[in-house]
């Protein structure tokens, strides 16, 4: 329960200053603590009921992108969240850990919502809800479970989240959406359907890379930014770099319309192990690369998520210690969306000064 004066002192912890990584960090702490004996409603009007929409977006593949992207989705949906998530990778990798056949010529998604979209637009009229409902799936999977008589048997159940796939029709997308004028389309698209159907969260499944794809995903995610994943090795952090310069570039674009975009909320350490001198090492690497928000919890390399995948079933579903990591890892991403709720002007991630990539790279 959040009285009045944990209100108080949660508006008094979005005016920290955000620039200052210490104060920063023990606030989101601070908010992360008051949530958990918060309710689902009273979070939704701490967030002024607002749909928060967040891009997982890196430039390298095989980080475990569309795996957190997946989970973010299964637990904000556990926790009582209406999410919808959003598949915008042709290869479809999200779409196939959501148990939806990619392969089938009839399935709807974000390739067909865009063929109405651009169809329209040559016609002069706006995209309506109707016109691309039956993309949004309701995702299932099935594990054991006991039925009436007590016996264990493979039951389906729903994933909790409604689900936009694709295929790799929507890689002929790539050069339609480069062209001036088209990087809101995702937007645009988002708040044809969250009009129709509010939704708590959003999670766009971006693809590896800094595509016109990807450019949409980061434009569509301005309420509540980009959530980076990356694994602890040169490639993945080397490549970081462009992702915030870019990221930068778009809250400039943003701002321009009167649009304060978030940026990126912060970063997971994906695959982490600590016991791993390598990752050590990189972890520091990280810290003083990126003075933006790190989470503090870490989803780990395990062996148990591609058994949790080839089954059909979420990682956080799967091992139980993994779900209350990515619960943790969700709360704190609330938390970064409230404290960073009232910001009338944008934070732009590159004025944090990104330090010492000229010595690094």
């Amino acid at each position: 329960m959040i009285n009045e004066e944990l209100k108080n002192r949660i508006k008094e912890l979005q005016a920290i200053d955000v620039m200052n990584a210490e104060t920063r960090e023990e606030a989101k702490a601070e908010i992360v603590n008051i949530l958990k004996n918060a309710s689902v409603d009273e979070i939704r009007e701490l967030l002024g009921n607002e749909t928060k929409i967040h891009s997982v977006v890196i430039q390298k593949g095989g980080v475990g992108k569309s795996t957190a992207s997946l989970d973010l989705c299964f637990t904000l949906a556990k926790m009582g969240f209406s999410v919808l998530g959003v598949d915008s990778d042709p290869q479809g990798s999200l779409t196939m850990l959501c148990n939806v056949e990619s392969e089938d010529e009839d399935m709807k998604g974000l390739h067909t919502i865009y063929d109405v979209y651009f169809e329209n637009l040559e016609e002069g009229r706006s995209l309506e809800y109707e016109e691309i409902k039956d993309a949004i799936h309701r995702p299932t999977y099935k594990k054991p479970a006991k039925n009436e008589s007590g016996k264990w048997e493979e039951k389906e159940f729903e994933f909790g989240f409604d689900f936009i796939p694709t295929n790799l029709d929507l890689a002929g997308y790539d050069l339609i959406l480069a062209k001036p004028g088209h990087g809101y389309v995702l937007s645009n698209v988002l708040k044809v359907i969250t009009k129709h159907n509010h939704y708590d969260f959003v999670i766009i499944d971006s693809l590896p890379g800094l595509h016109a794809l990807s450019y949409n995903c980061i434009m569509a995610a301005a309420t509540g930014g980009c959530i980076v994943p990356i694994n602890l090795e040169p490639m993945t952090v080397k490549g970081a770099k462009n992702l915030v310069m870019t990221t930068s570039e778009i809250q400039h674009i943003s701002w321009e319309r009167g649009i304060v975009h978030k940026g990126i909320v912060g970063i997971i350490r994906n695959q982490y192990s600590p016991r791993m001198s390598v990752q050590r090492k990189y972890d520091d690497v990280v810290k003083e690369l990126f003075p933006i928000s790190i989470f503090d919890n870490t989803i780990p390399n395990k062996t148990v998520c591609d058994k949790a995948h080839s089954l059909g079933r979420a990682f956080s579903d799967y091992d139980p210690k993994t779900g209350e990591i990515f619960k943790e890892l969700c709360y704190e991403i609330i938390a970064e969306d409230i404290r960073r709720n009232n910001e009338s002007e944008p934070v732009f991630v590159d004025e944090f000064g990104v330090e010492l990539w000229d010595e690094f790279n």
